[in-house]
């Protein structure tokens, strides 16, 4: 994989922990509902998109 894929992927990963994060505070907001799976997805999503940048930082 090159680094330019790998960036593209890292980006879309954090992207999507972002929309998730949003999504699940406007659930405890409006619903009054706590989502923990989607807490954890958040988090998984964090991780790979920092381990992924990581890599590429060493990588370059």
């Amino acid at each position: 994989m090159d680094l330019k894929t790998m960036n593209t992927l890292s980006r879309i990963f954090a992207i999507t922990a972002v929309v998730v994060a949003f999504y699940n505070a406007y659930l405890l907001w409006a619903k009054g509902e706590f989502s923990q799976l989607l807490f954890w997805a958040t988090i998984v999503l964090i991780l790979l998109s920092s381990i992924i940048r990581e890599f590429i930082k060493r990588k370059s």
